[in-house]
């Protein structure tokens, strides 16, 4: 019932507009109808621009989205590279310690190999050597001998001695000659021992310092004897706690 009473009241109130219309002169009709289409079309018009000026700012607004994405990923990736630069001064001061450290160690072992060879050169004055050095004179008596001294000066020695030597005598002399002779070759072989282990010494040295000048350098260079470094420092560290 309401909805049938809505109709008759709508349609009533057409019916009057309508009268209304025809009552209107025609040519006033036509000019607002002009009128009112020339609104629309402004209104038309002003709808595009703002449509235009939509689109605009929504890749305004697009684009300010992709470049801050972009800005933010750029700011991660430093970041990381800032960490990653701080890990790898850190790591690398420690390998300069380490080295200066190692460094000291090899510059003090050489000084005491250096001062081992010293001690082994220097001519043997110890008691033993010159108990095994013994000469016996015609009387019994007995007097030391030194160990380095000449062929020639032997021969005046024994030439000096009108009576002929005991056995003993040669023998003890034989013993010594062998015992003199079998010192000096064992120091002769740890002189040799020693000089190599200084030469092993100075060149890990040298390539020590080769390594610290390299990573001071801070090049691509550094950057590679870096990583070569810390990955032979990981592959260590298991062989040492298996170790």
């Amino acid at each position: 019932m309401r909805t049938a009473m809505t109709f008759e009241k709508a349609k009533v109130t057409n019916a009057e507009a309508t009268r209304r219309l025809h009552s209107v002169p025609l040519p006033l009709l036509r000019a607002v109808a002009a009128q009112l289409q020339e609104e629309l079309q402004q209104e038309r018009l002003g709808l595009l621009a703002d449509q235009h000026e939509w689109s605009k700012v929504t890749k305004r607004v697009a684009d300010a989205t992709k470049e801050l994405a972009a800005a933010q990923k750029c700011a991660a990736a430093r970041e990381r590279q800032t960490e990653k630069a701080l890990e790898s001064l850190a790591r690398t001061e420690q390998l300069l310690a380490a080295a200066a450290h190692k460094r000291t160690e090899l510059e003090t072992a050489i000084v005491a190999i250096q001062r081992e060879i010293s001690r082994i050169t220097a001519p043997c004055s110890s008691p033993a050597a010159s108990a095994r050095s013994v000469q016996f004179h015609r009387d019994g008596g007995a007097r030391a001998v030194n160990p380095h001294c000449s062929s020639r000066e032997r021969h005046r020695d024994l030439s000096s001695d009108s009576a002929p030597i005991p056995v003993d005598d040669r023998a003890n002399r034989a013993a010594a000659a062998a015992q003199q002779a079998n010192y000096a070759q064992q120091c002769a072989a740890a002189q040799y021992r020693k000089e190599q282990q200084v030469l092993q010494l100075e060149r890990e040295n040298r390539v020590m310092q080769h390594c610290v000048e390299v990573l001071r350098r801070g090049d691509a260079s550094s950057a590679r004897l870096y990583h070569t470094l810390v990955a032979g420092s990981k592959e260590t560290q298991p062989n040492a706690l298996e170790a």
